[in-house]
């Protein structure tokens, strides 16, 4: 059997993000500044990026002054919709919620691409989304449900500004 390149590439994702969750996590536990968190992670970024950006210069010439708007709003979605609320939703939520309440991506994922890409909810994906929600649920919060804080909201908003970016 095969695998698809997607299929690697989004387990090593999901193994990825679950390391970074919990070192995030430590971080903060231990007393970590959460802005502090945020700068340094973005800071560490931004070398990769540029090598990137500076190997396809080339193509940044071909761009569309709506391209170029769209690519703004992305990185401003990823940096401070993204990037920050995670961090702020880690502090103040534990990770097994956290981990759950992501799940929501999911969610939004169906719901934008209705709006903004025509594609019809049919009854196969709201019981497919059912069944991700549902088992995350029971994964990952031993059948109780989370406890309503300011984590809670960062995470919520979190995800939905994760698939805008994507």
């Amino acid at each position: 059997m095969k695998l698809s390149k997607g299929f690697i590439f989004s387990i090593i994702t999901a193994i990825s993000w679950a390391i970074l969750i919990i070192i995030t996590r430590m971080i903060l536990a231990s007393g970590g500044n959460p802005y502090s968190l945020a700068l340094w992670t973005e800071i560490f970024a931004i070398p990769y990026w540029l090598f990137l950006g500076w190997k396809q210069r080339h193509l940044a010439i071909k761009l569309k002054r709506s391209d170029i708007g769209i690519l703004i709003a992305m990185g401003l979605i990823s940096t401070f919709g993204v990037g920050i609320t995670e961090i702020f939703a880690l502090k103040y939520t534990p990770a097994a919620t956290y981990s759950f309440l992501i799940r929501f991506i999911v969610v939004f994922t169906v719901i934008f691409a209705a709006i903004w890409l025509k594609e019809a909810i049919t009854k196969k994906k709201i019981i497919l989304v059912s069944l991700i929600l549902a088992g995350a649920f029971f994964l990952t919060g031993n059948g109780a449900l989370p406890i309503l804080t300011i984590g809670v909201f960062f995470t919520l908003f979190g995800s939905c500004t994760h698939r805008i970016r994507q």
